[in-house]
């Protein structure tokens, strides 16, 4: 388990997290991370469980969660994302649960749906 948390960080450095093999859990709520991208994450990551809530990030490119396959839980509520694409969630095939909340979501492809098939709980809300 990583927590960094509430350290002002504004990127991730590209593959950071590539030593870190056997790292389940990583938690970067309450930053200023404001893009992500796929080579953020290293194939050889193991992550279960990713918080990137409360930051600045205002898209998850298509192919940014395709390295993390054992993800099952992912939180990116409280960020700017306005568009959710039908491939945004292509790759964690074992992704249970989805938080969306709070985000400035404008567009939503309900096709994102089909790629999540093992999800058990979404947390999402439109203004």
């Amino acid at each position: 388990y990583l927590d960094l948390h509430g350290n002002n960080i504004s990127s991730l450095p590209q593959m950071i997290f590539g030593h870190l093999s056997t790292l389940s859990e990583l938690n970067l709520q309450f930053n200023r991370i404001s893009t992500i991208a796929p080579s953020d994450f290293d194939r050889r990551l193991s992550l279960s469980n990713l918080d990137l809530s409360l930051n600045k990030v205002h898209a998850i490119p298509t192919g940014t969660l395709l390295q993390l396959q054992q993800l099952s839980f992912l939180d990116v509520s409280g960020n700017p994302i306005a568009t959710v694409g039908k491939d945004t969630f292509m790759g964690p095939s074992n992704l249970t649960e989805l938080g969306l909340d709070d985000n400035q979501l404008d567009t939503w492809n309900p096709e994102v749906l089909f790629n999540l098939t093992s999800l058990r709980w979404l947390h999402i809300d439109f203004e």
